[in-house]
């Protein structure tokens, strides 16, 4: 149970957009928690093996949250066309811009995915157009008969398509934090002066520790065909992802939802 509520703190959280924020709260639940099995043990511990069994818990309680959250995603920043209140379209094309086809595949199919609970119809583009279609010699460029504007539109357009959602990864960043050692504030009834100060001391002099996490950020427009203006734009960030996998699907998730939630897209 305390595992469990520790989880869905945490992850609330950071949907809140408080990963700042968030180590402070997570000592602070624990002590909380730490005092409540205290409680019931104390009458059977002495004070020194109540300082391993708290300790203990501490470590406990960090290895598990590190190892077990899901990875998410929150929009850091967004912009919507002038007077654009949104629009329902008939077919929206999903294009990755990203070099590696299966990380360009799972982006699309996921956004696919998270589209269509919302009775969005869409498509990915590697399921419709051959990996070296618009460029047949493989050089890295856009081959000469889809430079133009018109050229490249009709392409989208000959599927179907009146909308495009275009995904980029922006930037990838291996971040460290460290915690220092940190001690939430809390009535203790059971503990005796020496207890408490024995235990706060403890707390206040042990070392701190390095978090290591990594910040994926990108960008995804939503284009209208029909006259090829864009219509809304986004920057995401997804924070820690576990897998390839992980990552499209938080991203999917987070990116589909604001997207008709703010009416970017009509139902």
């Amino acid at each position: 149970m305390y595992f469990i509520s520790l989880h869905k703190i945490i992850s609330n959280l950071l949907r809140n957009n408080k990963i700042n924020l968030y180590l402070n709260e997570f000592f602070f639940i624990k002590n909380i928690i730490i005092l409540q099995q205290v409680k019931k043990i104390s009458t059977n511990l002495n004070i020194k093996k109540m300082k391993k069994f708290i300790y203990f818990l501490f470590l406990v309680s960090v290895v598990f949250y590190f190892t077990s959250c899901s990875t998410m995603t929150k929009i850091d920043s967004s912009w919507k066309k002038p007077a654009y209140t949104g629009q329902k379209f008939s077919k929206i094309i999903v294009v990755g811009l990203i070099k590696d086809i299966s990380e360009r595949s799972c982006m699309e199919d996921n956004i696919v995915s998270s589209l269509k609970l919302y009775g969005i119809n869409s498509v990915s583009a590697n399921t419709v157009i051959p990996p070296k279609f618009f460029d047949t010699d493989s050089d890295g460029k856009l081959d000469e008969k889809y430079q133009s504007k018109e050229a490249l539109t009709e392409v989208f357009k000959s599927y179907g398509a009146d909308g495009v959602i275009t995904i980029s990864i922006s930037d990838t960043k291996e971040k460290q934090k460290y915690v220092p050692p940190t001690f939430g504030y809390l009535p203790d009834p059971y503990f005796d002066f020496y207890g408490y100060y024995l235990n706060t001391y403890n707390f206040v002099y042990s070392p701190g520790y390095v978090v290591s996490y990594e910040e994926v950020f990108i960008v995804t427009n939503l284009y209208s065909l029909t006259n090829q203006e864009l219509l809304w734009s986004a920057k995401s960030e997804t924070i820690n992802p576990q897998s390839t996998k992980d990552l499209c699907q938080s991203y999917a998730k987070a990116v589909a939802g604001d997207m008709v939630t703010e009416r970017v897209i009509l139902k």
